[in-house]
């Protein structure tokens, strides 16, 4: 894989690299995913390991310096000095992140065996929704080492307890009545929404 090693070995550029693994029948939805969300840093990263799987056995050696976040970030194991005492939760991100990745891992591993139906499509979902949370744990960790700070969280509005009782009596009605459709789409997922939103009103009452 002559293209292959040149990508790997040069400036991996990533719309090359995403058009290169276009040409050698790479998965679909991770196509989708290069496309949706761009170059972000779990993309690049992602679109390099895929890569290397069609590169073969031969080792191939990064680029210096490599453009690409290493999985797992290794140099990124030591946090820079910071003052605040925010260390802790810059570690719990790199352990956060490495999780998420190693989930990902398992739900494509599952996608394969699993037949056309509700499950498939849950599946599906989880796997965009954990490649999301990966994105959110690089945006966190890339703040983090650019300005030895954490992002300002913004406050959400504080919503009045009746207010808050009638809306999700509201989505444990909709959710209910879903379920009760012979052809429920996502079931699993409504059925989880439902015992969620059914919790949460019991710690309201």
């Amino acid at each position: 894989m002559a293209a292959v090693h040149d990508w790997l070995n040069g400036s991996r550029d990533f719309a090359a690299g995403v058009a290169l693994y276009a040409q050698l029948g790479g998965s679909a939805l991770y196509q989708r995913m290069f496309a949706n969300t761009g170059a972000t840093p779990a993309n690049k990263a992602k679109l390099a390991a895929e890569l290397e799987k069609f590169a073969g056995s031969v080792p191939v050696p990064a680029p210096d310096p490599a453009p690409v976040k290493p999985r797992p970030a290794a140099a990124a194991t030591t946090p820079p000095p910071n003052k605040d005492g925010e260390n802790r939760r810059y570690l719990d991100l790199l352990k956060k992140r490495d999780l998420l990745y190693r989930n990902l891992d398992h739900l494509h591993v599952e996608k394969r065996f699993l037949q056309v139906g509700d499950k498939l499509r849950d599946c599906a979902f989880a796997i965009l929704s954990t490649h999301q949370k990966i994105v959110e744990c690089w945006t966190m960790i890339d703040h983090y080492q650019e300005h030895e700070t954490f992002p300002v969280a913004k406050q959400k509005p504080v919503r009045d307890k009746k207010v808050e009782i009638q809306y999700l009596r509201v989505s444990i009605s909709k959710a209910e009545k879903r379920l009760k459709q012979p052809g429920c789409r996502n079931r699993v997922r409504t059925e989880r929404l439902l015992k969620d939103k059914q919790d949460e009103l019991a710690k309201l009452l």
